[in-house]
């Protein structure tokens, strides 16, 4: 279950791990809210509570980067202060990659045959190193 959000780590996890990966995870929600949740698994039934989250005020995008200004910080994402007041006190920076990333995942009975491929695109949040993904919505079975 992808939830449109984006899941920190560098792709989709294979065979077993997929079941017990609990990574955080990032996500707009339709009624403008910037939220993180942590210690969340991939096939979860449903989201956990946010741990932590603020209205989005602005967004802007351009090229393959869009900016979300925030009133107030959202903790566990990279977000630098550009204003000491104001709606748009906080800049999230969002780059898609345009990166595709597959995990192939073997039969269980023979792994040497392909069971299915997950097709991801990977994100960078602000100016880290830190690798997010989301699922581009192509699977192979």
């Amino acid at each position: 279950m992808s939830y449109d959000v984006l899941w920190q780590g560098f792709k989709y996890p294979a065979g077993h791990k997929v079941v017990t990966d609990r990574q955080t995870a990032i996500r707009v929600t339709s009624d403008g809210y910037l939220e993180v949740i942590n210690n969340l698994g991939i096939l979860d039934s449903k989201l956990a509570q946010p741990s932590d989250m603020a209205k989005v005020q602005k967004t802007i995008t351009k090229g393959n980067v869009t900016y979300l200004y925030t009133a107030s910080k959202v903790t566990g994402i990279p977000s630098p202060r550009i204003n000491t007041k104001g709606r748009y006190q906080y800049r999230v920076k969002i780059t898609n990659t345009n990166r595709h990333l597959i995990t192939v995942n073997g039969m269980q009975i023979d792994p040497r045959y392909v069971d299915s491929v997950d097709v991801v695109v990977r994100y960078r949040i602000g100016n880290s190193n830190v690798n997010y993904f989301i699922s581009d919505g192509t699977s192979f079975n």
